[in-house]
């Protein structure tokens, strides 16, 4: 027997190979669909199956599964399972192969929130579309001056950018632990770009209230929803699942389960209690807010009345605004509203305000 064709019958034999063969063979290219790398569906069954190399070999192995998300978990564990192995398998793995692995990791960690993973996957997304090739890019051969290029190309959102260099470091992070990648990742010294915080200038107390007058006027139930956002200083997503249950009457606060950064208390503001107790329902139970967005009569409210546009999110900056106006300290604030961070993020955000209001306060002084 040729030595050529002995030694590639013999790959086949091998009892420790079969496993990896397993599956329909393909006789034609119009029968297996690309999903991505690695992953291909046997289009007349709908089952997904990992298709890679190892150690040099092309192998095809089922997944055993028609859904798409529960290949992605498998193919995720198969990669992990057999490319990355800690002894220097793997090595030779594309960056496609690692986003998989990286995929299967979001979707397992059960510590991730759930608007986190979302937020991820699109950035996983986000990456793929704005970076040609990157999918069949060996893992090894990604340098920083690679990254560096791709972040400065980058025209678009610089959040989303910097998002996209977390996801990276998490990646090269995952491609060290597991043995496929050789020396520093690529991602060390890469930093992140400035964020310009964008001004914003909210309408007077006027405005807001004619505003507000106007809203209630289209819906009553729109009006309850603008008042709890301006009111409370709370994100429209944690407005959205604001319950009378999450009212504690007696210790004057209120309990947002879901918010950005985790579930925080709030006291009870006056005028929040104001606007809250005449509506209290017996039993006080169930949701608060009956409709989920006021984008539009909000609009329509600044069109008519010819005031500058306003977001779900102004409400909040109008919240924190008037909070400063009135001397409340910013770390009290950022608890207020959900912050974790003692009041950074609001000192860079809201600190020319907080010195208007400083120069106002000295002129008293005279």
């Amino acid at each position: 027997m040729d030595r050529h064709y002995k030694h590639n019958y013999n790959i086949f034999l091998a009892p420790r190979f079969a496993p990896l063969y397993y599956g329909p063979r393909m006789k034609k290219s119009e029968q297996w669909e690309r999903i991505g790398s690695n992953l291909v569906r046997y289009k007349s069954s709908g089952t997904y199956y990992v298709q890679a190399k190892l150690s040099g070999h092309r192998v095809r192995e089922s997944l055993r599964t028609d859904n798409l998300q529960i290949a992605r978990t498998k193919l995720a564990q198969w990669l992990d399972t057999h490319r990355s192995n800690g002894s220097g398998a793997g090595t030779g793995a594309t960056m496609g192969a690692l986003l998989e692995i990286y995929r299967g990791h979001l979707t397992l960690d059960q510590t991730i929130a759930e608007r986190t993973r979302e937020y991820k996957l699109e950035l996983i997304d986000y990456l793929k579309k704005n970076w040609p090739g990157f999918e069949l890019t060996k893992c090894r051969k990604v340098k920083k001056y690679d990254i560096e290029c791709w972040r400065n190309r980058q025209k678009g959102c610089a959040t989303r950018v910097n998002g996209t260099l977390t996801i990276l470091r998490e990646m090269f992070e995952m491609a060290e632990a597991r043995g496929i990648l050789r020396g520093i990742s690529p991602m060390r010294g890469i930093k992140n770009l400035r964020v310009k915080i964008a001004d914003f200038t909210l309408p007077t107390e006027a405005e807001m209230d004619a505003v507000r007058q106007d809203v209630y006027s289209r819906s009553k139930d729109a009006g309850l929803v603008f008042d709890l956002l301006r009111l409370s200083g709370a994100r429209i997503e944690t407005i959205q699942h604001l319950r009378w249950e999450h009212i504690d009457w007696d210790r004057n606060v209120v309990r947002y389960v879901k918010a950005k950064r985790g579930g925080y208390e709030a006291p009870l503001f006056p005028s929040l209690r104001a606007l809250l107790e005449p509506l209290k329902p017996s039993p006080c139970s169930g949701a608060i807010p009956k409709v989920k967005l006021i984008r539009k009569p909000m609009d329509s409210a600044c069109a008519k009345l010819k005031v500058q546009h306003l977001s779900h999110h102004d409400l909040r900056h109008w919240f924190v605004t008037r909070a400063i106006e009135k001397g409340v300290d910013i770390p009290t604030i950022s608890r207020w509203v959900g912050h974790k961070d003692g009041g950074a993020l609001l000192m860079r955000t809201y600190g020319h305000y907080r010195d208007e209001h400083s120069q106002r306060m000295a002129q008293l002084l005279k």
